[in-house]
């Protein structure tokens, strides 16, 4: 059976530096793209391996297959939680399409977002 990808939306950004030149630097961030996503589930191996880690895994979701996506982006989701992209994994559904699992943890001072 097809991925629905029918969970939401999800917004891909890139950290940047978004002072003028000769200001002091602060990090925000530029859009880069957005994705119909479906939640999978965290398991627990995946959610320790995370801890062994340090760090927190709280969502996993799956999108349609984007090798630009790195783990030094930032998801937003529609309620704007921002999540440090931690892990990508290159997948098929059940039909064979190439689908990403995008393992996440909540960023604890989000980001500016740049307008």
């Amino acid at each position: 059976m097809a991925e629905t990808f029918d969970d939401g939306v999800i917004c891909i950004y890139d950290v940047k530096n978004l002072s003028e030149p000769g200001e002091i630097p602060r990090k925000g961030l530029v859009y880069f793209e957005s994705f119909s996503f479906s939640e999978d589930t965290l398991g627990i191996t995946r959610f320790y391996e995370a801890l062994r880690a340090d760090q927190q895994i709280e969502r996993v979701v799956k999108i349609y297959r984007d090798d630009r996506i790195s783990i030094n982006q930032i998801a937003v989701m529609e309620d704007d939680t921002q999540y440090q992209i931690r892990m990508v994994q290159a997948a098929k559904d059940d039909d064979g399409i190439d689908i990403q699992k995008l393992s996440l943890e909540r960023v604890s001072d989000p980001y500016e977002i740049a307008g």
